[in-house]
């Protein structure tokens, strides 16, 4: 399946956006079970593993997404970012197989759910390192889907952590080999929001206890999918010394229909922000198309953290397609961001 972007937020601040700051972020530590699966896939319909499933699903709400990773691209509900995580997971070579977290635990039946229920539990009595509150905004209007977050830190940490959001279907009408036709697939993991399977950069080096970061991101809603039908799901990534990712914590919600996505009126006026070429040696551009002048802009270079490089323009801009020339001071992953009255758009670049 495509990726679907349009606008893409990402600030990394204690202090950035204080609209944000009414968000609440629970203290809450969530397991991630995921059974990969095909359409395909006589044994993945059989009760032993298709009925384990359902009662997870319905055991373990407040404490774990189950979800439905269909990894094969021979599965007609094949998802790419199902495929990234599942080759991210401990490697297995067949399905069904259940994972809790990063962790493969058995292919089904009692085997499977009695330790599966031990460790949801045991990791829900913990104390989280980190966790993301968000809300999910769906305007019917304009087809778009907006998400507003934030993440804390209730520990010192260490390391690398990204941030990534999938929408999952609640229900998908779908044949199931050993089921039939038309079957009724419940929490299929679609696609990642995030332009990564594994999100975005939010945060790394040291990190100190009470470190919050805001994320928000603006999305087209594939037109296959129905905001009735969905589920957005925050997940917290670690990214290790084998350059895998560990599962750190996650937070869902349903999406809230029929919201009027606004900021101020600086946020009609963007029609599109891109820079090009994303991935450069030094130099890049940044393409803005407005549909009326913006008085009082500012443009910046940041890391991936936050931490300001230095000012590239400030000043008015003028209405129509506008182009300005980004250098690049060294390797690493940036951040350009135009900041218009209160509203805060940005992208990335990466210079080799």
């Amino acid at each position: 399946m495509q990726k679907f972007f349009t606008l893409i937020l990402v600030i990394c601040s204690t202090c950035l956006l204080q609209a944000q700051e009414d968000i609440v972020v629970p203290k809450t530590q969530k397991s991630l079970i995921t059974k990969r699966t095909a359409t395909w896939c006589p044994n993945c319909g059989a009760s032993r593993a298709w009925d384990l499933k359902a009662e997870m699903i319905q055991e373990h709400t407040g404490k774990a997404l189950v979800i439905a990773g269909h990894h094969s691209r021979g599965s007609q509900l094949y998802s790419g970012a199902a495929e990234d995580l599942i080759d991210n997971f401990q490697t297995t070579f067949s399905q069904p197989v259940f994972y809790f977290n990063n962790v493969f635990i058995g292919t089904g039946g009692e085997n499977t759910a009695e330790p599966m229920r031990t460790l949801v539990n045991e990791a829900f009595a913990e104390e989280p390192l980190a966790q993301t509150g968000f809300e999910a905004v769906y305007d019917e209007v304009s087809n778009k889907l907006q998400v507003r977050s934030k993440t804390e830190f209730f520990g010192n940490a260490q390391g690398s952590y990204y941030l990534a959001f999938y929408m999952i279907q609640k229900i998908v009408v779908e044949d199931q080999s050993n089921r039939g036709s038309n079957v009724e697939h419940p929490n299929v993991l679609f696609e990642a929001m995030t332009p990564s399977s594994f999100g975005d950069l939010l945060a790394q080096n040291t990190i100190e206890s009470g470190s919050s970061y805001l994320y928000n991101l603006d999305i087209e809603l594939p037109s296959e999918l129905d905001a009735d039908n969905l589920v957005i799901a925050a997940v917290l990534w670690s990214k290790n010394e084998e350059d895998k990712y560990d599962f750190v914590n996650l937070n869902t919600v349903d999406i809230v229909q029929n919201g009027v996505i606004t900021s101020n009126e600086n946020a009609a006026i963007l029609q599109k922000m891109e820079v090009a070429p994303t991935l450069t040696f030094g130099n890049t551009n940044l393409f803005l198309d407005l549909n009326s002048p913006i008085e009082n802009a500012r443009i910046d270079l940041h890391t991936i953290q936050g931490q300001l490089i230095n000012n590239i323009y400030q000043g008015r801009i003028e209405a129509g397609v506008q182009q300005i020339n980004i250098n690049i001071p060294s390797r690493g992953s940036f951040l350009v961001v135009l900041r218009t009255g209160e509203v805060v758009h940005a992208q990335r670049v990466l210079r080799f």
